[in-house]
């Protein structure tokens, strides 16, 4: 498996444990999630991570939870997806570098879908 593709099942598996929390109940997108998440956590460590890069996702982790109990949301939100990017552009060395063109759309697409949820539960 390759970095690019075990970054897209991190992603996937993440976006179905959300789903689960949002409405819980429905053991499918849970379990799948949980499949997803460890499948890819596995695939991830083999290829050995930069410490930066997985700074750089877990700060955007923050910010993103940062981002529900903020007055200013829309700063945390976009701040989060700017270190999301940078975090999976960098969370590998150069030889098994993710490509910025399976990066961007799907950091972006990810942060996307995080702030729209994000503001609904403010709601």
């Amino acid at each position: 498996m390759t970095p690019t593709a075990a970054f897209v099942l991190l992603i996937a598996g993440v976006l179905a444990i959300y789903r689960e929390c949002m409405r819980p109940g429905g053991i499918i997108p849970g379990l799948l999630g949980c499949i997803l998440v460890l499948s890819a956590g596995y695939a991830l460590f083999r290829f050995s991570p930069a410490p930066l890069g997985v700074a750089l996702l877990a700060l955007a982790a923050l910010f993103f939870v940062a981002e529900v109990f903020s007055r200013i949301s829309w700063l945390a939100g976009l701040v989060g997806a700017l270190a999301f990017t940078c975090g999976a552009a960098l969370l590998f060395p150069a030889p098994n570098r993710i490509p910025l063109t399976v990066a961007i759309p799907v950091s972006l697409g990810f942060s996307g879908i995080t702030i729209l949820l994000a503001y609904g539960a403010k709601r």
